[in-house]
């Protein structure tokens, strides 16, 4: 059953993290997630503050043969008009984002790429975003745009490494069971993130996890990647070199759920 459209104000805390958003729900008793781990990048991540999600549309060329819910969103994308608020978090390699406003729209964030990048890669990116995003995966594309390439999206709240620190290093057993099911929709719908640096994760205003940075994503290939490639990422997540959350210490509480789940995904 999927909620009603609505609007909610974030008011949750790290004054900066707080936007307002539209948002359609998530659907309820989304199954348990249905293979090969990529590279996990090493560069910092920029901050990100948006969510939700996504565009209306039809099945994509991702898809893969698993039942997958697409969802779709009440607010189109519009591709002139938004005004720099503020900058959120520092630069990143690939760019900076920015809080937004619009005459039209609600508050969003805008991630501005450097001008160097090419625009068929920028564009690639786009909609790898907007797929994941129809089922629930990704924040909702607002809007597009060129020289320098912009991507506008919804708000997101804080990074999963966040969560954790301010739940002294542990997820509730319903936070782990939403990893499973995000990483589970991903595969479910053909689209293999292949970035699983943790501060890829971030939380929306419902407390839901959603993957954001679509710049090394491909379609799943069953033959390399496997049926469960997001599943089996959960591991780099959590034990992956500098990156992961275990292996850090950030995360320091029972992640068994995940083990399962990554135990199961390599069958």
């Amino acid at each position: 059953m999927i909620r009603k459209f609505g609007i909610r104000i974030c008011s949750e805390g790290r004054g900066a993290w707080a936007l307002w958003w539209k948002r359609v729900g998530l659907p309820a008793g989304l199954a348990e997630p249905s293979g090969e781990v990529g590279p996990v990048s090493q560069a910092p991540v920029d901050t990100h503050c948006f969510a939700g999600p996504a565009q209306a549309g039809v099945p994509f060329k991702h898809r893969s043969t698993d039942e997958v819910e697409y969802l779709g969103t009440g607010a189109p994308e519009i591709n002139t008009g938004w005004v720099k608020e503020r900058q959120l978090g520092e630069s990143g390699k690939e760019g900076t984002v920015y809080e937004v406003k619009h005459e039209a729209a609600e508050r969003c964030a805008m991630k501005e790429f450097k001008a160097k990048k090419a625009t068929s890669t920028f564009l690639k990116e786009v909609q790898f975003q907007r797929d994941a995003a129809l089922v629930g995966a990704a924040p909702a594309v607002r809007g597009v745009m060129r020289n320098p390439p912009r991507l506008v999206m919804e708000p997101m709240v804080r990074t999963l490494q966040q969560v954790l620190e301010s739940q002294h290093g542990s997820l509730t057993p319903a936070q782990q069971k939403d990893l499973i099911q995000l990483c589970g929709r991903l595969d479910g719908a053909g689209i293999y993130h292949n970035d699983p640096n943790p501060l890829n994760l971030m939380e929306d205003c419902d407390g839901k996890f959603k993957w954001i940075d679509y710049g090394m994503s491909k379609a799943i290939d069953v033959s390399k990647n496997g049926r469960k490639p997001n599943t089996r990422a959960l591991h780099a997540m959590l034990h992956g070199g500098m990156q992961g959350l275990v292996s850090r210490k950030v995360w320091t509480g029972d992640h068994s759920l995940l083990t399962k789940a990554i135990e199961g995904s390599q069958k």
